[in-house]
């Protein structure tokens, strides 16, 4: 496959929309909403993950995605595809590659911050993927429960990112880089797509 699927991971509020925004600038690629997808179709019990069946909630929470923010997006859904995991994922990445070839785009990137939880269920289903970890600096200027849960999130983060830095489809960008040289981030960022 020629087209790149690339992967956004950082934390909510983080220089993800910074990165995201210089994406949107290559021309041959396309920056797709944040849809949390696999966020909603990761496994929520045990008999999830063995069976690879998704819940029912889950199930409307993907219906939902499908009807109303990948409009125009995505290829018919059977709803008999809603049950198994696999192929749910394989529609919604049929449906972003479909979109991408109509608008004869390279590489396509999917900005959900929640992927950074999800690496492994993303690169089980698309080994070929391409992973972007932003790392920024904890916003310190946070107070009492604010300033616990802001630190718990960057760490998770930097663990999340220590994990798989080490692979070749993992690229990252750093928090005080993009600040000294959006210039040279930015072309680093666009090599790494090759």
């Amino acid at each position: 496959m020629g087209r790149k699927r690339i992967f956004l991971v950082g934390r909510p509020g983080s220089e993800i929309h910074t990165v995201k925004r210089l994406l949107e600038q290559h021309p041959g690629g396309i920056v797709f909403p944040a849809t949390d997808f696999f966020q909603k179709v990761a496994p929520a019990s045990w008999l999830q993950r063995i069976t690879g069946f998704v819940g029912v909630s889950a199930r409307n929470r993907i219906q939902e995605l499908f009807e109303d923010q990948l409009d125009g997006v995505q290829q018919k859904v059977d709803p008999y595809h809603l049950l198994s995991r696999r192929r749910i994922v394989e529609h919604f990445i049929e449906s972003l590659d479909l979109d991408a070839r109509r608008k004869r785009a390279k590489f396509w990137v999917e900005p959900s911050p929640s992927n950074g939880a999800h690496i492994d269920l993303i690169e089980d289903h698309l080994p070929d993927a391409k992973f972007v970890h932003v790392i920024d600096c904890p916003n310190l200027e946070a107070t009492g429960e604010h300033l616990d849960s802001t630190l718990t999130d960057w760490l998770e983060n930097l663990h999340t990112i220590e994990q798989h830095l080490d692979k070749p489809n993992h690229h990252s960008v750093r928090h005080n880089e993009l600040l000294k040289s959006t210039r040279h981030t930015a072309s680093d960022l666009f090599n790494s797509l090759r």
